[in-house]
């Protein structure tokens, strides 16, 4: 600060002070109350300001909190749909010759199980795996004949049963459209 400045700004000061001490009591007292008021209604805007702050503050914890719990789910069906994929490319690792197709014949002869029609077609599931799926409809089965296929099918892990319908027919017996599906790895295009 300059010799100048340092002048002015005493001046500054020195009218404040005579201004002050030339109030009355009755102004002093007006201004004292008028100074308190204001730095009351400073202080509860700012309390106003922080509450409301904080209730937001926690209203996105919470959201964040409900959010992370969504991710650790997300998280754990990833991890489990990993360890399936690699359970079932060890299951095709094991068996490279597996198809769909020689599968349900076989199955068919070792269960005696004569079948209407089947056809297989393919659809893409990730970047690594297709699904083949095979649609059979089987007539004049029993309950219980049915549940015995259904059990030999799931003891098969390459193998499972991606859809099922089942009808009763006139004669007492029930018919079933199945479809069984596999997985198997997808073309490698160079």
């Amino acid at each position: 600060m300059t010799k100048k400045e340092k002048m002015h700004s005493m001046e500054f000061l020195h009218t404040i002070v005579l201004y002050i001490q030339n109030l009355t009591k009755k102004e002093v007292r007006y201004y004292t109350l008028g100074i308190l008021g204001g730095l009351c209604g400073i202080l509860a805007m700012m309390l106003l300001y922080i509450n409301s702050t904080n209730q937001d503050l926690i209203t996105r914890i919470k959201q964040l909190y409900v959010l992370s719990g969504k991710v650790e789910r997300i998280i754990e069906e990833n991890n489990k749909m990993i360890a399936d994929e690699q359970h079932f490319k060890d299951l095709l690792d094991k068996d490279k010759n597996f198809t769909i197709q020689g599968f349900f014949e076989q199955f068919c002869r070792e269960q005696t199980i004569t079948t209407e029609r089947w056809d297989v077609h393919e659809t893409s599931v990730n970047e690594n795996f297709d699904e083949r799926i095979l649609s059979a409809t089987i007539k004049d089965l029993t309950t219980q004949r049915l549940v015995q296929i259904l059990d030999a099918l799931d003891k098969k892990e390459i193998i499972y049963i991606k859809e099922l319908s089942i009808h009763n027919d006139n004669s007492g017996k029930i018919s079933c459209t199945l479809s069984i599906a596999t997985k198997t790895y997808k073309a490698v295009v160079e």
